[in-house]
């Protein structure tokens, strides 16, 4: 069996199954739906599965037990991870026989102590093969700069018109073929009117059938190649001069394009300040995350970010199919010489508990603190970045100057209300 094993792949495989191709019998004559290695399920098996409370979960779970557990054997590294893991959790929540049973129950959704091992140890597989996986996927420095070179632009600004077919699905192709060829040709024809002389935001309002940008003259401002534009409309844009229009309709999904190329800021690579500068990642702020080296740091806009390497391939093949709004944790903004950290660090598993004094609130000073207000704390807790809680649970930092400590709570996630109840119900 190959290691070349990812959590993802099973996830995939069980979307299909429910996607209605045809199915093979088995000897018995049940119909088979899916086969991993010598692992069957029938479609008795998917039924079973699908009555269940975990549904498609449960199934994709099988099967990477199915997978893993004849390539990697549990052997005393993996309980003694588990057994920590479990440390951890009741470190956190309470070691209470009964409480730490309810708490598993409603935080990891199962029913003994048994099935959270099992979880755990299928987590621990699937971390062992993806780090197998991207083992084999190493990316050498030569292949970065190439890529860097050859894919990565600057921010571009463009604008644009649009030229639809307007085909539909019940058109012949014959029909489609037709409003292809209309539509190239229109494009064209604005390309003269260009060439003329004529002025792109005048004809972008005249003629785009892009109605969201057509009464800004076709303007889409700045864009990368991360950003939802299709690759081919990225890659004309790129090769565009300054100032210069697409000669040629640029064919996308949508349609037809004619791009013109506004502005273009200086290409500039993560972790870089304007002009090429690298921005290090000062060896404090790696202090703050438990195993560091687990992590690949990056620093964008002075923003640290830290992503499990373990992931980093999975984390690359779902960024090529969707938009990611965020992925890893938050560390610290970084301004001058100073290191802030950041609200997601506080909240974080992955926070060194060592790294920052910790002082204990009283019920109205978190309460202020949630407000956004400043909080004065006992002469003892040292000066700089503190870790304040309520009752053990972190709330975020303030940085400690002595008379007031200065509050970093988000300002969107502040309270609003002032209301101050009488008496206070805690559940945990």
């Amino acid at each position: 069996m190959k290691k070349k094993i990812i959590y993802g792949i099973t996830t995939v495989l069980a979307i299909s199954l429910l996607t209605g191709c045809g199915a093979a019998k088995l000897k018995n004559g049940e119909e088979l739906v899916a086969k991993v290695d010598n692992y069957k399920i029938s479609a008795d098996d998917l039924y079973s599965e699908m009555k269940g409370k975990y549904a498609v979960k449960t199934l994709i779970d099988n099967i990477d037990h199915q997978l893993l557990d004849t390539t990697y054997k549990t052997d005393e590294t993996e309980t003694k991870a588990i057994e920590n893991q479990i440390e951890e959790i009741k470190k956190t929540y309470g070691s209470n026989d009964q409480i730490f049973e309810q708490i598993i129950k409603q935080v990891y959704n199962v029913e003994s102590v048994d099935e959270l091992k099992a979880m755990l140890s299928l987590d621990y597989k699937r971390d062992l093969a993806i780090k197998d996986y991207v083992k084999e996927k190493v990316v050498t420095d030569e292949e970065v700069t190439t890529y860097y070179d050859t894919k990565v632009i600057g921010d571009v600004k463009a604008s644009h018109i649009l030229i639809k077919p307007n085909a539909k699905d019940s058109d012949s192709e014959e029909t489609k073929t037709k409003k292809e060829n209309e539509a190239k040709k229109k494009a064209e024809e604005i390309i003269k009117k260009l060439d003329n002389g004529e002025d792109f935001a005048k004809l972008a309002k005249k003629y785009s059938d892009d109605k969201g940008t057509a009464s800004k003259g076709g303007n889409l401002g700045y864009f990368n190649m991360d950003d939802d534009f299709e690759e081919n409309f990225v890659s004309a844009a790129a090769a565009l001069k300054k100032g210069a229009y697409s000669k040629e309709p640029v064919k996308t999904k949508y349609g037809y394009e004619i791009i013109l190329k506004v502005d273009e800021k200086d290409k500039k690579k993560k972790g870089q300040k304007a002009g090429g500068q690298t921005v290090a990642c000062p060896k404090d702020v790696k202090a703050w995350v438990n195993r560091p080296e687990d992590y690949l740091w990056t620093v964008d806009n002075n923003i640290v970010t830290v992503f499990p390497v373990a992931y980093q391939d999975l984390y690359e093949m779902i960024k090529s199919t969707l938009k990611v709004l965020h992925a890893g944790v938050t560390v610290a903004e970084l301004k001058g010489k100073d290191c802030i950290p950041d609200h997601s660090l506080a909240m974080s598993t992955r926070r060194c508990e060592d790294c920052f004094p910790v002082a204990n609130l009283t019920y109205e000073q978190a309460i202020a603190y949630l407000r956004k207000e400043a909080v004065v704390l006992d002469a003892g807790v040292p000066r700089g970045y503190v870790l304040v809680a309520y009752q053990d649970v972190p709330l975020g930092f303030v940085k400690n100057i002595g008379n007031r400590a200065n509050n970093l709570y988000p300002q969107e996630w502040r309270i609003r209300s002032g209301y101050l109840p009488e008496n206070l119900k805690m559940v945990f």
